[in-house]
């Protein structure tokens, strides 16, 4: 438990420096060291997702293990997703093909599980940006954590799904209509 607080404190910290400097900078050369404490902030709670044991979350091993280790002992794409009828019939072909895609640069599965989160977590973060004139990024990002990020850990389609979902209501929000749908429809490929 103290540990995710410790992690969110951290990560929290990060986007808070990186929103200081947004605001307090003008000199565009200043944006790469506000990128940085971006980067750090998003970056922090992937990492514990990376390292985490397989014991913490439901469906790593009802699924994800498995699915993971399957896309890497396939030699294409369309094979691993149509192949399987378990895969078609019980998982998502996002889901699928986003497996297929990360076995291609690492055969290890926690470093599967970090860049799964790493996307679930820069989709968040981005669409909290886009809404930053409407909102604190910083407490957002700290609301984010607290209440939905824990839940990454134990349902991986849905978080997907749920962070593109949310991106889909940001864009929407924006007046981004056409991106907003499009949002919509990736969303359902991670879970229907």
């Amino acid at each position: 438990m103290w540990t995710y607080i410790i992690i969110f404190a951290i990560s929290t910290g990060f986007i808070y420096i990186s929103e200081l400097i947004d605001y307090k900078v003008v000199d565009k050369s200043k944006k790469l060291f506000s990128n940085s404490f971006r980067m750090l902030g998003v970056l922090t709670p992937a990492v514990l997702a990376g390292v985490r044991s397989f014991q913490v979350g439901t469906d790593i091993n009802v699924y994800g293990n498995r699915i993971f280790q399957s896309s890497l002992n396939s030699d294409e794409l369309r094979s691993f997703i149509y192949d399987n009828p378990y895969f078609v019939s019980h998982y998502e072909k996002g889901y699928l093909a986003l497996n297929y895609v990360i076995s291609r640069f690492t055969d290890d599965s926690h470093m599967y599980y970090f860049i799964l989160n790493l996307i679930f977590v820069t989709i968040a973060y981005y669409s909290i940006k886009i809404l930053d004139s409407h909102l604190s990024v910083t407490f957002s990002w700290s609301l984010f954590l607290f209440t939905t990020w824990l839940f990454s850990l134990n349902i991986l389609r849905q978080s997907i799904a749920m962070t593109i979902s949310f991106l889909c209501i940001s864009l929407l929000l924006k007046n981004k209509a056409f991106e907003g749908v499009v949002c919509a429809v990736i969303a359902v490929f991670f879970h229907d």
